[in-house]
């Protein structure tokens, strides 16, 4: 869309930009020859170009590799993949190819450390791997309502109106709302046109349940962070952090 740009705003760091924490804890540890493994869709190449690019300008040796989403033989691909000894397996793909290829690269005997992005923050995948999704790290701009502890009041309150747990994004949406509403109300009007809100939103800096927001106003994308780091425990996504250093 042409003007696109001109109307939006974006709640969440961009796909590309979501692997700073992961770029983070390859660097602390140190660790090389990273195989960056899409599935060939459009979100596994966001996800896994601009860190491939990143990597390989700081000296690290990548091993790209495609395993296409829905590939029947994950068995060989996590064979082939294990036999080129990567130090960390990255893995940009949905959270049922994920489920499969985290039980072929425990097959293949892979013991480093293996990494999923937001696709995979998702309670199917932990389903779909079982006792082998255990240690991945999976990053996602989701503020899981059951494990950041900055939700926890929220997570409590939307227990008690709706008799259920919330899930993912329920934060952010409450969130989205209440940024809108904040700056509705700076604006101090009796009638307001989205014309108005929108340069409101863009030069507001507004604290959420589950993260800060403020936007590019030229283009309105998120800047910031807002990336959560989670390590899957006990058939849990436990919230560590939100640098990659620190994991």
């Amino acid at each position: 869309i042409r003007h696109l740009n001109r109307i939006f705003l974006c709640a969440r760091p961009r796909n590309d930009m979501q692997m700073l924490p992961v770029a983070q804890f390859l660097g602390a540890y140190e660790i090389d020859r990273i195989a960056l493994v899409d599935d060939g869709t459009e979100y596994g190449r966001q996800t896994t170009r601009f860190l491939d690019t990143g990597l390989r300008g700081n000296g690290r040796t990548v091993l790209a590799e495609t395993v296409r989403e829905g590939a029947r033989d994950l068995d060989a691909e996590a064979v082939r993949i294990a036999a080129k000894r990567p130090g960390a397996v990255v893995y940009g793909g949905g959270w049922r190819d994920a489920g499969r290829f985290a039980k072929s690269l425990t097959r293949a005997g892979f013991l480093g450390p293996k990494i999923a992005t937001q696709a995979v923050h998702d309670p199917r995948f932990l389903a779909e791997a079982g006792e082998d999704a255990a240690g991945w790290l999976v990053v996602s701009t989701a503020a899981d309502p059951a494990s950041v502890p900055s939700v926890h009041p929220f997570a409590a309150a939307y227990r008690k109106r709706f008799d259920g747990a919330p899930p993912l994004f329920a934060a952010e949406a409450y969130d989205a709302v209440g940024l809108i509403a904040a700056c509705a109300r700076k604006l101090g009007r009796e009638r307001i046109s989205r014309q108005d809100l929108l340069p409101a939103l863009r030069t507001t800096s507004y604290k959420g349940v589950s993260k800060s927001y403020a936007f590019e106003p030229a283009n309105g994308m998120y800047t910031g962070t807002g990336v959560f780091v989670y390590r899957v425990e006990r058939g849990r996504f436990r919230y560590i952090g939100m640098d990659g250093r620190e994991v």
